[in-house]
């Protein structure tokens, strides 16, 4: 039996959220709760600020909505 991950090009993540929310939808996770999230972080100082998203998963579904909801 193959075990798969999703993998994420960190360059072209905006953090927008596409993937918890699905995988909260499609899971019925209950409110507050999230089993996958979005790690935000912050460099620089103004007006030269950059932003970069680490998406973290949790890997258990066989077909994982949040794969179909990630639009990179």
């Amino acid at each position: 039996m193959a075990n798969y991950v999703m993998v994420v090009d960190l360059h072209d993540c905006t953090g927008c959220g596409a993937c918890m929310i699905a995988c909260k939808n499609e899971n019925n996770v209950q409110e507050g709760t999230f089993w996958c999230s979005n790690e935000k972080e912050i460099t620089g100082e103004f007006p030269n600020i950059e932003y970069s998203y680490k998406p973290t998963f949790c890997n258990h579904c066989d077909n994982a909505p949040c794969v179909e909801a990630c639009p990179v």
